[in-house]
Parts: C-alpha cells; sequence; structure tokens
C-alpha cells in the first residue's frame, strides 16, 4: 500500500523522476508551438461539440505580448489560461445543455414519479453548479485581463486581496474613464447576479439551485436561461479581447 502523503512514494508509484521535473513542465517556447497548441485545442472542442470554436486568438495574442517591453510574458500567460477557461465553457455550455422535456414541463409531473425526468433534472443540477463556479472564474480571470490591457500598473493591485475593497469595487475603479460607463455597470451587474443567484449560495452557503432545478413546472425557466445566457457573454468578451489586441497592434504597427 502506498502512502500518497509522502512525496517519495507518489514519486516512485508514477514513476517520476524529481531530477526531470523542472524540465517536464508544459511550456509554450514560440509561436509554432502556439499555434499548434491553438489548433489542436480548437479540434479538441470541435470533436467535443461539433461545432467550430475560434474564440481568443492566441497566435494574435503570442505576436502582441511578445512585442510588450513590460509584462508580455504575464499578459501571454493570463490570456492563454483564459483561452482554456472559454474552451471549457463552451464543451459544457454546449454539450450538457439541458433537453427541452427537462426545462420545461408544463403537466405537473413529479420528479420523484419519473426516474428518466429526475435523472434529467440531476444531471442539469450538477452541471449548472459547475457552471456558475467556472462562469465565476472566468469573470475574475477576465476582469484582470481588462486591467492588464487598459491600465498595466495597476494589475498587481488589483490581485491583492483587500477586506475593504472587493474586486468588482476595484475593476471599476482601475477602469473608470477607459472603458464607457455603460460596459463597466454592465459587466459588474452580471457578475453581482452570477454571485447572488448562483455561485455564492453553491459554493459558500446550503445551496439554492436544487429548490428550482428539481421542480417540474415552469417557475424555474427564468433561472435557468438566464444561467445559460452567460455563455453568450462569455464569447462577446472574448471577442472584444481581441479586437482590442489587434487594435493595439495596429497602434504599435
Amino acid at each position: 500500500m502506498y502512502d500518497f502523503s509522502n512525496n517519495e512514494e507518489l514519486r516512485s508509484f508514477f514513476n517520476i523522476n524529481p531530477e526531470l521535473e523542472t524540465s517536464q513542465k508544459f511550456v509554450l517556447h514560440n509561436r509554432e508551438e502556439v499555434t499548434s497548441f491553438e489548433a489542436m485545442l480548437n479540434q479538441h472542442v470541435e470533436t467535443e461539440t461539433h461545432l467550430s470554436f475560434h474564440s481568443l486568438n492566441l497566435a494574435l495574442a503570442f505576436d502582441y505580448c511578445m512585442a510588450l517591453k513590460d509584462n508580455g510574458a504575464k499578459l501571454f500567460a493570463a490570456l492563454l489560461d483564459l483561452k482554456i477557461t472559454i474552451a471549457f465553457l463552451f464543451i459544457d455550455g454546449i454539450k450538457y445543455a439541458p433537453d427541452f422535456n427537462a426545462l420545461n414541463r408544463k403537466d405537473g409531473a413529479n420528479v420523484l414519479k419519473d426516474e428518466a425526468l429526475f435523472n434529467k433534472k440531476i444531471k442539469m443540477l450538477h452541471h449548472n453548479i459547475d457552471l456558475a463556479i467556472r462562469y465565476r472564474a472566468f469573470y475574475d480571470k477576465f476582469m484582470g485581463i481588462v486591467i492588464m490591457l487598459l491600465n498595466p500598473s495597476q494589475y498587481d493591485k488589483f490581485l491583492t486581496k483587500s477586506k475593504k475593497e472587493s474586486s468588482k469595487a476595484k475593476f471599476k475603479k482601475m477602469t473608470k474613464g477607459l472603458l464607457d460607463d455603460e460596459s463597466i455597470d454592465t459587466l459588474i451587474k452580471q457578475v453581482t447576479y452570477l454571485d447572488e443567484n448562483y455561485r455564492t449560495p453553491e459554493v459558500h452557503k446550503t445551496g439554492s439551485m436544487r429548490t428550482w432545478v428539481l421542480t417540474s413546472q415552469d417557475l424555474f425557466l427564468d433561472k435557468q436561461l438566464n444561467l445559460m445566457n452567460y455563455f453568450n457573454w462569455v464569447l462577446g468578451y472574448a471577442d472584444w479581447v481581441d479586437t482590442v489586441i489587434a487594435d493595439n497592434e495596429d497602434k504599435n504597427g
């Protein structure tokens, strides 16, 4: 029996040579590797969903970041991470979208007496919780990237945790005058609604999704559709990143 709390035994079990660990880390060294990674990731998403996927242009991002004098590598790492997050959300948003029968029940069916419907609802609840957490992670990552693109000197301060000021409040202050007020307020409202209705109840409280997902009535439909709509906002923000990077490249070129 292996003791997996012991690093030496863990390495032995998986036949890992600690002297090679540093060289074994995955790193994209150049544009060719970035292009290859992006093509393979896009193809993976298309294989999983049977839909074309090209959100957030990594090759364009790499060219832009490598031309920056400061923080180019840090910005590219953040954009690479965001690309992967978007890819996973795209897969989950498409692959695990609830079918119409699970979404809209007008006949008052009792989920406890309909095993097929119960299973669909439980699957929906499972993926709803995962999506809410991942959507929230996307917004934190996206807000950080916006700061790096528009107000890079404030990025480290944005990441610093503060009991007095939330990330939303810091984002609003640090992008004031750099984004139009309506765009800032819209993003803040999206994050606040996500927190109050989905993420916070599931992560920090006793959960609330089950109370409306498992019902067979139409009353839950608004909250379900509102959660699904975050998928469209994510893709829109990915397009925004591409546009800003392309515009900045044109200005610097």
